[in-house]
């Protein structure tokens, strides 16, 4: 019996430190008041971010867009620069080919995979071409006997595959 007292004893103490918590629990919280003027606060901060933001979107637009002109600029005058250089002449003529092969030839470079037409710019035509068929169609070797590499072998694209 007394063990049944207890319990129920026990089970009001618990009953009304419950009811304190919860009390304590909902009135420990910021007022509706309060929690319109904290949603106030961070609305106007995250306008503000906002605003700044704009700004800092506007004015790396405007630098961009200078950037952008200044290196056009840069571009036409490096352009017309290049044109004057005896690459830049070469150039002018076989716009298919790239600036760097035309700086090559310029130089009196030779190299695999550059083009028989390159080679023919460069030193002249051949004077003995030779073609040869082994069975996987054309192949060719053109010959300059005054200049060093004297002999260049390729196949029917004309790209230049070895040379001795």
């Amino acid at each position: 019996m007394t063990i049944i007292k207890i319990n129920q004893t026990m089970k009001k103490i618990f009953l009304i430190f419950s009811v304190v918590g919860i009390i304590l629990f909902i009135s420990c919280g910021p007022s509706a008041e309060e929690q319109k003027k904290q949603q106030d606060k961070i609305q106007h901060k995250q306008d503000s971010l906002n605003k700044v933001k704009r700004i800092t979107d506007s004015i790396d637009a405007v630098v961009s867009a200078r950037a952008a002109k200044r290196r056009d600029s840069i571009n036409i005058v490096e352009e017309k620069a290049f044109k004057l250089t005896p690459a830049g002449r070469i150039w002018q003529q076989h716009h298919e080919w790239s600036k760097e092969a035309c700086k090559k030839i310029a130089d009196g470079y030779v190299w695999i995979g550059m083009s028989i037409d390159m080679l023919k710019y460069s030193r002249g035509l051949p004077d003995h071409v030779n073609t040869s068929n082994y069975g996987n169609g054309n192949e060719y070797q053109w010959c300059w006997e005054d200049k060093t590499p004297s002999c260049f072998y390729g196949k029917s694209d004309g790209i230049v595959t070895s040379y001795n």
